[in-house]
């Protein structure tokens, strides 16, 4: 019987180094629209599972913010940024557009871009 391999953080972290990522090669076939979201994400700490089994208290929560830029023509996410907790909206847009490949018709997204 086949044994099945782990996907944890040490497999990956080893593999990482070896792993060839291929250019982006889409080529655009006419302006898009761009719709903008962003997202909390908690990011954990390897001792909070202590935390909550002893009920120890807690400690300050850190926060990451993924933005991301998806073509709903194609349903491909075509941008996305990982910062941190302090950058809104507005602050991550630059950077998330400039990931854009081809020309941008359209935009859309909330209040809060």
């Amino acid at each position: 019987m086949k044994s099945k391999a782990l996907l944890n953080y040490s497999t990956l972290s080893r593999r990482a180094p070896l792993l060839e990522i291929a250019p982006d090669t889409r080529t655009a076939s006419g302006p898009m629209t761009l719709v903008v979201d962003s997202t909390g994400l908690r990011v954990r700490g390897g001792r909070d599972w202590m935390r909550e089994k002893h009920g120890l208290p807690k400690a300050r929560r850190t926060w990451c913010k993924l933005h991301i830029g998806i073509d709903p023509k194609s349903g491909e996410l075509v941008a996305s940024r990982l910062t941190t907790e302090h950058v809104g909206g507005p602050g991550a847009l630059p950077d998330l557009l400039a990931g854009v490949v081809g020309r941008v018709h359209r935009f859309i997204a909330d209040a809060s871009v």
